[in-house]
């Protein structure tokens, strides 16, 4: 079991590292969804995720994060890898309940 979490979680750091690339991302649903823990922002597949990590908000909170200087593209990989989290698996996406609201 351990190893299993193991080789997921490798995968995923993979698909962050893929996402500095020109790969194409997938729309096959992360299980557990993952979460940025910095901008408190759910991410559901590969094209959410490329798409948050390429963004703007995410990009400026990053830099505020480092007091505002420009990270090396190594450092943001790794940065990233630890922001990314597993959601919890009750937690709903924000944007999704505000449209829902309306």
């Amino acid at each position: 079991m351990l190893q299993l979490e193991h080789i997921r979680q490798k995968a995923f750091e993979l698909s962050v590292q893929r996402c500095d690339d020109e790969a194409v991302p997938k729309l096959k649903p992360y299980d557990p969804k993952k979460k940025c823990s910095l901008c408190s922002v759910l991410i559901v597949n590969e094209v959410h995720l490329q798409s948050h990590i390429r963004g703007r908000l995410h990009a400026e909170r990053v830099s505020q994060a480092h007091d505002g200087r420009k990270l090396s593209r190594e450092e943001l990989q790794s940065c990233n890898i630890r922001l990314i989290l597993d959601a919890p698996a009750d937690e709903r996406d924000p944007k999704s309940l505000e449209s829902k609201e309306r």
